[in-house]
């Protein structure tokens, strides 16, 4: 990925579209997270991509109140993973 306006990016984390259930999506079918940093303004932003065009165009970008140091990892676990039924819940 070339990512806009000099932004430089970390690890990049695959969230499913639809994790489980009859709904489930296809292999692959998903958005890609990226923690990025724009150096000329110090801005730490999240950029969400979608995993199937592989765009270089983000879906989003959301605005992070404090910077993500590089080498940040991440780990998605979907909500039915959790014992607690009410988080598993909240997410739906």
């Amino acid at each position: 990925l070339t990512l806009p306006g000099g932004r430089r990016g970390g690890e990049v984390q695959f969230v499913p579209r639809c994790c489980s259930g009859p709904s489930r999506s296809e292999e692959g079918d998903g958005y890609l997270l990226m923690f990025t940093f724009c150096p000329s303004t110090g801005a730490t932003e999240l950029m969400v991509f979608d995993a199937m065009s592989m765009s270089s165009e983000p879906i989003a970008i959301l605005g992070v109140p404090m910077r993500v140091p590089y080498g940040f990892h991440a780990l998605w676990v979907p909500a039915e993973r959790y014992d607690d039924g009410a988080a598993a819940n909240a997410i739906k």
